[in-house]
Formats: C-alpha cells, structure tokens, sequence
C-alpha cells in the first residue's frame, strides 16, 4: 500500500516542486527479538523505503520523512493479538517466554 500511494502523490509533487511525505516505520525496524522477524522486516523495508526516496526526490523539492514512534501503551501484544503455538514447534521454548506478550 506504501508503494501504491507514493507513486500516486509523486507526480503530482514533481510537477509543483514542493511536497512531504511521511512514511510511519517503527523501532521494530532496529530491535528486534524472536518471534518477531516478519514485523521487524517490514518496518525496515519502510525505513530503507524512505531513506532512499529522499535521496531520490531531493532535487525535486520534496522531503521524505520515517516517523518512528516509541513503545506506546496499546492491545498490541493483548487482546487485539492472539496466536497459538503450532502443534509440536521447535520452538515451543520461544512462545513460552512470550506467552504474556499476546502469544498462547
């Protein structure tokens, strides 16, 4: 979707020589922990996304933004996130010591 829209919004901000983008990331793109490869990967790849773009659109008078929001209280890891442990996982030791980060 990132892409989708960036490639919407540049002509139009090439053509007026003016314009910012803001792309939200997360901490998650530089610390990372076990179980959490697929998040973390995905916000860098929106912070790689963004660095580039600004490099790119630089001449162009447009500015390129990674917000990266600190640790919020939120259900993240509660209520609003809820897996289960696949059926005889190797690693069955890693969703143990999650278990009161959301997993079960």
């Amino acid at each position: 979707m990132i892409l989708n829209i960036i490639r919407n919004v540049l002509p139009i901000m090439r053509e007026q020589k003016s314009g910012h983008i803001f792309n939200v990331s997360s901490l998650g793109a530089y610390n990372v922990g076990a179980l959490s490869g697929i998040y973390c990967a995905t916000k860098h790849a929106v912070k790689a996304i963004s660095e580039t773009l600004a490099l790119e659109v630089k001449p162009f008078g447009i500015h390129v933004t990674d917000v990266k929001p600190g640790f919020m209280r939120t259900e993240f890891f509660g209520s609003s996130y809820k897996t289960t442990t696949p059926e005889h996982s190797p690693y069955q030791h890693l969703y143990d010591e999650n278990s009161g980060r959301g997993f079960q």
